[in-house]
């Protein structure tokens, strides 16, 4: 959370442990490179893995700007950028999204997370109505699917409290999305969706 971090990425042997040379410099990649101008934030939420590439997902600042969600492709021997996927290997998307988690499968990429819509109060006493938020977008390119919910993007509001989808799960038969509904009053509960792979 404080300027002046940077994203690590490691590979490291599965058997024992030591780092994989091949990928990086000796095993790491650091985001942002060292040259860059100070006051960065990063925060990474997720990462997939696939047999030729690896995706991250996280949250970006620089300096005093927006909040940027940022989705990376990378490839898993090197950790170079795939320069095909969004522009030169990643997709920056303005908050509302507070995203959370990621979910590959095929030529699908699934992300996750809560908008807020409303805000009353301040300290102790404030309360947030929060709306779960779906989008779908192609592995590939990083563009939205269009056929999925309106333009690629599924949001709605279980409840009039804090609601935050955590999980998401992709299969040939549908899209599973875990987490938390604030609709009773002590305290919330489970939520779980299944939905339509391609419609949402």
């Amino acid at each position: 959370g404080n300027p002046d971090e940077y994203l690590r990425i490691q590979k490291r042997d599965g058997a024992t442990g030591q780092l994989v040379p091949e990928f990086g410099e000796d095993g790491v990649m650091l985001y942002p490179d060292k040259g860059r101008s100070r006051g960065w934030m990063c925060d990474v939420r997720d990462i997939s893995v696939t047999s030729n590439h690896l995706y991250l997902l996280g949250i970006e600042r620089i300096q005093t700007s927006s909040w940027f969600n940022r989705i990376e492709k990378r490839d898993k021997e090197t950790g170079e950028l795939i320069l095909e996927f969004g522009e030169g290997g990643v997709v920056n998307s303005l908050k509302p999204l507070n995203a959370s988690d990621m979910e590959v499968n095929g030529d699908e990429l699934f992300v996750i997370g809560n908008n807020t819509i409303s805000t009353t109060g301040q300290g102790d006493s404030k309360t947030e109505d929060l709306e779960w938020h779906i989008e779908k977008r192609s592995a590939s390119s990083g563009a939205l699917a269009s056929g999925f919910g309106a333009k690629g993007i599924i949001r709605h509001n279980p409840s009039p409290g804090s609601d935050h989808p955590w999980a998401a799960a992709a299969r040939p038969d549908g899209v599973y999305v875990a987490g938390y509904d604030g609709g009773l009053a002590q305290g919330g509960r489970w939520r779980i969706e299944k939905r339509d792979c391609a419609s949402g």
